[in-house]
């Protein structure tokens, strides 16, 4: 707990809101996914991506691989997971992220959850499907091309 604590300074000294919303976004979704990916994403949400990430990485909180593949500490993300959790301990309807399966189930079934958690879940359900639905269109016009040679 102490050096949870001692961690939630960096987190503490972030700016502003965004760049905190990013950090816990990474902390409970995105760690260890591709960046562009998340980037989209987080854009999505009016985040300005570009600059929170770097800004994160500025301050070690944030790394990537290969300049693909975002990554955390998993200390940092602990973190980020307490910070959330702190929001209601005893609600995770309360919280303004769900990342374990048990709380998204129980809140989905006690209809416990806040409006900032449903906003965010909409936004993040709308994204990926405008994504599925872009590679769709990209393989039919792949098919398409191919079958007509």
């Amino acid at each position: 707990m102490e050096i949870l604590n001692r961690l939630k300074i960096s987190f503490d000294e972030l700016a502003d809101d965004d760049l905190k919303a990013i950090f816990l976004d990474m902390s409970c979704f995105f760690a260890g996914m591709n960046k562009d990916y998340v980037m989209k994403i987080l854009d999505g949400c009016d985040l300005y991506p570009e600059i929170g990430i770097s800004v994160l990485q500025e301050r070690c909180l944030v790394t990537t691989i290969d300049d693909f593949t975002l990554v955390m500490h998993d200390l940092l993300r602990d973190m980020g997971r307490y910070i959330v959790h702190a929001e209601s301990p005893d609600d995770p309807g309360k919280r303004s992220r769900l990342w374990r399966r048990d709380d998204v189930i129980d809140v989905l079934k006690n209809e416990s959850v806040s409006t900032s958690a449903i906003k965010f879940y909409v936004k993040i359900m709308y994204l990926i499907s405008m994504h599925i639905a872009h590679i769709i269109n990209c393989i039919s016009w792949m098919i398409q091309q191919y079958t007509t040679q």
